[in-house]
């Protein structure tokens, strides 16, 4: 280990002390933390080097490490406008955006329903706002969207979460597991697995044709 002096400070532009292990040698300076407890939520908005999809899980940087597939990004498009189709009153559905659960997680969202007003000038968002947060899971999400951040997403007061996942079959198919907090006990219980239909009432009324999303999102419903 060497004592390196004189590094700028992603987040306060001032010089600090790093205690840089010699093997990290030819990493770029943005990867080096700003302190020696390591990353904090704050950070992110300053890191201007990083990849694209960045989070921040339990005070460790993640990245992905590649562009993801097509279904991912069509089955992300097609359900956020289904869900922007199915909200009403004041609720705002967003994709790709952060939500800080705490000092050392901010976790990068497929999908979010914001309750209330939005902030526009926002870089993150507030836990405490959203009823709903989705997660559509490809292989190298799937072990942290059913396990690492189901459990900061409740710890976090979130009252719902689904995931989707590849369905079999056809190449678009999904599959969508749905859970809903204990507020005594801060976990999720699942409450439903959808491969064909996913017709919920809570957070507020939902009915996606999942054999056919993408004309779902084009704002087909089917009646109560």
């Amino acid at each position: 280990m060497t004592d390196s002096e004189g590094l700028p400070c992603p987040s306060c532009g001032e010089n600090t002390r790093y205690w840089i292990d010699d093997r990290l040698g030819g990493l770029p300076r943005w990867m080096l933390p700003p302190r020696r407890e390591g990353w904090i939520a704050d950070d992110l908005d300053d890191l201007t080097d990083d990849p694209k999809w960045t989070e921040l899980i339990d005070g460790a940087l993640v990245f992905q490490m590649h562009s993801g597939t097509v279904w991912h990004a069509a089955t992300k498009a097609d359900l956020n406008l289904a869900l922007g189709a199915a909200a009403d009153g004041d609720r705002t559905v967003l994709g790709g955006m952060t939500v800080t659960l705490d000092r050392y997680n901010r976790f990068l969202t497929d999908a979010v329903v914001i309750e209330g007003a939005v902030d526009m000038d926002a870089t993150t968002l507030d836990p405490r706002t959203i009823p709903l947060v989705v997660e559509v899971s490809e292989d190298e999400t799937l072990h942290r969207d059913r396990t690492v951040k189901p459990q900061r997403y409740a710890a976090s007061g979130i009252p719902f979460y689904w995931r989707v996942e590849p369905g079999e079959g056809e190449a678009r198919a999904v599959v969508v597991h749905t859970y809903e907090l204990v507020g005594a006990t801060r976990t999720y219980t699942p409450t439903g697995v959808h491969r064909e239909r996913l017709k919920v009432r809570r957070p507020f009324m939902v009915d996606i044709d999942l054999t056919d999303l993408r004309q779902a999102a084009r704002g087909r419903r089917t009646s109560w």
